[in-house]
Order: structure tokens, then C-alpha cells, then sequence
């Protein structure tokens, strides 16, 4: 399934997340994915939510995430993601309780069969969305690394042969009652490499 006509077959595939509630009451709660070698290259949509606690006592902890390559119908679209992590809690709360949102994408790509002095130019495009650090978008291959931390980013990059990674991470840790539940607004983290032609 390699995209031979655009120069650009997939080479790497590492996709995990992970959301986590512990209240010192019972067993912590959590859930998560991972993309086995079975599923490697393949579309991905996850949502994963847990909740604890109830009425002004109550959190909630989510994960929505989809990634894709661009395998079919020859798409200008070599590989893309978008995540959304969040940490609600009601104002007011007392509630006693440590929250985990965090995502590992991870996903590759090599540029082959360039005509000799040619570059394959791509558009790599984004936003990160977040009401704090720690949340990264990177780009890598050859001898360059491009990293973003916030805000919407586009760039136009040359690539000759070689291999490419896309990366994407973020960790979101609260403890309650000490963190401010205002802060807890959803981080929002997309990105993709787009093809725009070989010159």
C-alpha cells in the first residue's frame, strides 16, 4: 500500500495514550491504547473517558484522538493527527484526586525515488491549543529537527530522500484540590504533513 506515485511510503508507527483517575479511595481508574503491529499505517479513532466521584464531588477524564496516513486514493495528505485531552472538575470542588491525560504519537514516513536533483516539497501545519507547557509538535529527519510548542504553525520544507518522523506529545498531571479547575481547559494538538509537489 505504499503511495509510489508521490514519492512516499510509511516507515514508522508508534501511537499510544493513557488517561488515569486515583482518589486514595479503592483501585485508581484507568484506560488506554496502543497500536499493535497488526493495526501499523492504519486509520485510528480512540475516545476514552473515566469518571469519579459525584455531583460537586465529581471528575471526569478524556481522550479523544484520531491519526490517519494517507494510504488510499494516492491523498496529498501523507499522515495527519488531532487530540484532545481534559481534566473537568466543578468549581468549587473538594474532591481529593490526582488526574493523568497523555499521548504519544509518533508516525513516519520516507521520501524514495526522487529524480535526481529533486526535492519533494511538503506543508507541514497546525495548532496547539493548551493552557500550559509541555505539550510539543516536532517535525525530524536528515540533519533538521522543527519543533513547535503553541499557536497555529505552517512551514514549507524541502525533503530530499530519507526518513521523517512526525511527532506529537503532551502530558497533562492535576492534583486536586490544589490545582485551579479554571485551568483545566482541553489541550487541543493537530497536525499533518501535506504534499505540495516535486521540484
Amino acid at each position: 500500500m505504499a503511495l509510489t506515485t508521490l514519492n512516499v511510503v510509511p516507515m514508522a508507527d508508534n501511537r499510544n495514550g493513557r488517561i488515569f483517575i486515583g482518589t486514595g479511595q479503592g483501585d485508581p481508574l484507568q484506560s488506554s491504547y496502543n497500536v499493535d503491529s497488526s493495526e501499523q499505517f492504519r486509520l485510528l479513532e480512540r475516545q476514552l473517558n473515566l469518571q469519579a466521584g459525584s455531583d460537586e464531588n465529581c471528575i471526569s477524564v478524556n481522550l479523544k484522538t484520531f491519526s490517519s496516513y494517507g494510504l488510499e486514493g494516492h491523498s496529498p495528505t501523507v499522515l495527519q493527527f488531532r487530540s484532545e485531552g481534559n481534566v473537568e472538575v466543578p468549581y468549587g470542588s473538594s474532591i481529593q484526586a490526582q488526574a493523568i491525560v497523555e499521548e504519544w504519537i509518533s508516525m513516519g514516513f520516507q521520501v524514495v525515488n526522487l529524480p535526481t536533483g529533486k526535492t519533494l516539497t511538503v506543508r507541514l501545519s497546525g495548532i496547539i491549543d493548551s493552557p500550559g507547557s509541555g505539550v510539543e509538535v516536532r517535525f525530524s529527519g536528515g540533519d533538521k529537527t522543527y519543533s513547535f510548542g503553541s499557536g497555529l504553525f505552517s512551514k514549507d520544507l524541502e525533503l530530499s530522500e530519507g526518513e521523517y518522523i512526525l511527532t506529537g506529545a503532551y502530558n497533562l498531571n492535576m492534583v486536586f484540590p490544589g490545582a485551579d479547575p479554571l485551568s483545566s481547559c482541553p489541550i487541543i494538538v493537530h497536525a499533518k504533513v501535506e504534499i505540495l509537489g516535486v521540484r
